[in-house]
């Protein structure tokens, strides 16, 4: 955490990477669910 906090660059490129990756993972849930497989997340 102390990494971060002293890097804000890539803090904040990380925070915009964990953004596309939930999206995509969200994404690709909703395309699994309507073909009836759910899961966990």
């Amino acid at each position: 955490m102390s990494w971060l906090a002293e890097h804000p660059n890539e803090k904040r490129l990380y925070t915009i990477y964990l953004n596309i990756y939930f999206k995509h993972t969200i994404l690709s849930s909703e395309i699994h669910g309507r073909k009836g497989n759910r899961t966990g997340m």
